[in-house]
């Protein structure tokens, strides 16, 4: 009986684009970039980060997995091999902000992220990624951390 039951409910359990690909698009604490998104199904999960998604679950070259470095606040995950999120962990500092710098150098997963950089929230879900430092590193963080427009200035 509770095989017939799951059977007839796998659609509700077969849908880890739901569970794992959910984006908050169009979030005030989340920085929008340029480009397409990546696509998303219900059923599937496409393992790239993108604005307001959750981090993909990736294995690193050296075996041990990404979640396993993630900070209890914020985390920046610094693939360029050069230190190039030194400026946005330093801005992080100097404003008392829990953040996690993972520094790897995991050429596969650069190629596969296509980015250098990529800011993930406490919730787990990207709120920036750049191929380069960000121009306005406070910007970037505020928005992250949901600071409205008008209590910037």
């Amino acid at each position: 009986q509770l095989a017939g039951f799951l059977q007839q409910e796998a659609y509700q359990l077969d849908n880890v684009g739901i569970h794992f690909g959910y984006r908050y698009s169009g979030s005030g604490a989340v920085c929008e970039i340029s480009g397409d998104a990546p696509p998303w199904n219900w059923g599937e999960v496409t393992p790239v980060p993108w604005p307001g998604g959750r981090v993909p679950s990736v294995r690193l070259g050296n075996g041990s997995d990404l979640f396993d470095l993630l900070g209890t606040g914020f985390t920046l995950v610094d693939l360029s091999g050069a230190d190039v999120g030194e400026s946005l962990a330093k801005e992080a500092i100097r404003r008392a902000l829990p953040l996690t710098l993972v520094s790897h150098d995991d050429r596969r997963l650069r190629a596969a992220w296509g980015c250098d950089l990529v800011l993930v929230r406490p919730d787990q879900h990207v709120a920036w990624l750049g191929t380069g430092s960000p121009p306005d590193v406070g910007s970037v963080l505020d928005v992250a951390c949901g600071v409205l427009r008008d209590e910037r200035s």
